[in-house]
């Protein structure tokens, strides 16, 4: 079964999507050094940027509910709770401080008309704070999850910094809970919390950029529909794929894009990176951009389906989006190869339809390596 290419539109959507994750982003504000009291497990986790949110699924509502939380600058901030099923939806702006190592809301904005909605509001303005101080809580207390730098045994071990858990309290939970935080979960690096029983409260599931032109992907906000989350269980399960690759024709697009027949494109770009190059930091940032939405785009990654594996000579980051205004299912895989000691690295980044992928991958991942290493493809038989 062979798709019928897709409209310039398409292929522009899928190049920002490329182009925003082969120059990871980085953030914009001044990252905070490791206190004398700190541990320096989070010094090469990803920092935020200016513009970038998180969403939660939030299980301590009866009903399915997300609370996103955006960061303008170290004083300005929004956050919201959406319930689908009600369509719910409740939006706080804050100003904050950081007084004596923790996070003081100073004011806030919101709806004059949510007088109903105050015990969401002293929610919003309760978790916030929660999630800001649980990442200094891990700097101080936190120990490291074994094992989990290798991302189940699939990455070489010391790529990238592991995982972060730390035991906490908060009356919102109940008392004591656990936090666990991963180096490139964006914004403040919390990728799940957990009660003393080890109930999941709250869990991250999607991250994002707005930008001065949309800000839409934060405030319209909505969740994957299931539909889409049983369309790629259905792919990944043995689902017929798109692309036949027996005769496949590589089109040049610019000398650094390329079409892989009707259905898939490679982009592949090159950087000299900093003096300062830290490797594990580095990679962190650059998961982070495969992990996230980026800005001005109708691209949703779907939660559960971001891996990065592989070893120095060439580090894989996956991800599937869900492409809102088409319906389309994306993937995306960037073949990263990176030099230790430079901070030079080559990112190829092959989009296109997820259902392509299927019994196919190491096929797309030869032919790019061709064109990454003299512009031709490699055999693919």
């Amino acid at each position: 079964m062979k798709k019928n290419r897709k409209t310039p539109a398409f292929f522009t959507a899928v190049l920002i999507t490329a182009f925003f994750s082969v120059f990871p982003l980085r953030a914009q504000q001044p990252q905070p050094a490791v206190s004398a009291a700190g541990n320096g497990l989070l010094k090469d986790f990803a920092f935020r940027a200016s513009g970038e949110f998180a969403f939660y699924r939030d299980y301590t509502f009866n009903e399915p509910t997300w609370t996103g939380i955006l960061f303008y600058d170290e004083n300005t901030w929004a956050a919201q709770t959406f319930s689908p099923g009600t369509g719910h939806r409740i939006i706080v702006f804050f100003k904050t401080e950081v007084q004596n190592g923790r996070l003081v809301l100073t004011g806030q904005k919101n709806d004059s008309n949510l007088q109903q909605d105050v015990p969401f509001i002293n929610y919003l303005m309760k978790i916030f704070p929660f999630l800001y101080d649980s990442r200094l809580t891990a700097e101080k207390n936190g120990k490291t999850i074994a094992g989990s730098d290798t991302r189940g045994g699939k990455l070489s071990a010391g790529l990238l910094s592991p995982d972060v858990e730390t035991d906490t309290e908060s009356l919102l939970f109940g008392g004591k809970c656990r936090v666990s935080l991963s180096p490139e979960t964006p914004l403040f690096n919390v990728t799940l919390v957990k009660d003393s029983s080890g109930k999941k409260l709250f869990e991250f599931e999607y991250g994002g950029i707005i930008s001065e032109e949309s800000s839409g992907a934060f405030f319209n906000f909505e969740p994957v529909p299931d539909s889409v989350k049983k369309s790629i269980a259905e792919i990944k399960s043995g689902g017929a794929a798109y692309v036949d690759l027996t005769d496949i024709q590589i089109t040049s697009i610019t000398p650094n894009s390329f079409f892989l027949g009707e259905n898939a494109l490679v982009l592949i770009a090159s950087e000299e990176n900093r003096q300062d190059f830290n490797p594990a930091k580095f990679l962190a940032e650059m998961a982070k951009g495969t992990l996230i939405s980026p800005p001005n785009s109708s691209f949703i990654p779907v939660p559960g389906n971001f891996s990065v594996t592989g070893a120095r000579n060439e580090i894989i980051l996956s991800q599937i989006f869900y492409d809102k205004e088409s319906g389309d299912i994306i993937r995306d895989m960037r073949l990263l190869y990176l030099d230790f000691d430079s901070g030079k690295y080559t990112c190829a980044v092959i989009s296109g339809y997820a259902a392509g992928f299927h019994n196919n991958e190491e096929k797309l991942k030869n032919i790019t390596r061709g064109l990454v290493e003299n512009g031709q493809p490699a055999n693919i038989d």
